[in-house]
């Protein structure tokens, strides 16, 4: 029969590969499922790692100076959004592409009729949790 110290460390040698796997799979996932409108969103994203001596947490964060994580689960209301100026023009003008007319619309500011919420991270979870779960139990199962 093994030593509980040497069953220990086995075990927690397994418990911290796994987790960098969870850490990663999660920060791979999210950034491949992540609302792609530009791109930039899905490239801030970074996984962050929690522990203490009952549990582990592990979050994925967006480096955005705006809150477009909760944007995206919430969706948001119908707003205005203004355009900042240009500095080496010094002037201000909101441009996007307009597919429905196919054109590109310059304007001072634009009303934007909101967005619906997209749950993408539940989606991500869903995906996530079982594969990890199931590697968990075949590790547990190998010890």
């Amino acid at each position: 029969m093994a030593d509980r110290s040497d069953l220990a460390a086995k075990f927690a040698v397994v418990k911290h590969q796994w987790l960098d796997e969870v850490e990663d799979d999660l920060k791979r996932t999210s950034s491949i499922m992540a609302p792609r409108d530009t791109g930039y969103f899905a490239s801030t994203l970074y996984a962050r790692r929690y522990s203490s001596a009952l549990a582990t947490d592990i979050e994925i964060h967006a480096a955005s100076e705006k809150p477009k994580a909760i944007w995206l689960r919430d969706g948001t209301r119908p707003h205005m959004i203004f355009s900042a100026a240009d500095h080496w023009t010094n002037r201000s003008v909101v441009a996007f592409f307009w597919p429905k007319i196919g054109a590109t619309i310059f304007r001072m500011y634009v009303n934007h009729p909101g967005t619906k919420p997209d749950h993408w991270a539940d989606e991500v979870l869903a995906y996530v949790v079982p594969r990890q779960e199931a590697k968990l139990a075949a590790l547990i199962d190998v010890a």
